[in-house]
């Protein structure tokens, strides 16, 4: 897990911050909700937090 973000962290220094042609986001939120449901991914994923745990119960697990 170390090397990971080691190397995720190298990237983003070399590419985002060592350059003044690039900004750094993060691209999954941009992601249109038709092109989730046409590759197949929103019919596919599951968040099991999201179907074991009430919204309640989610909300209170967050403020912590």
């Amino acid at each position: 897990m170390e090397l990971k973000n080691n190397l995720k962290q190298a990237w983003w220094r070399r590419n985002v911050y060592e350059r003044d042609d690039m900004e750094g986001l993060d691209a999954s939120v941009l992601t249109h909700r038709l092109v989730l449901h046409y590759s197949g991914h929103e019919a596919t994923f599951a968040d099991p937090w999201w179907t074991t745990a009430s919204p309640r119960s989610a909300t209170a697990w967050t403020t912590f």
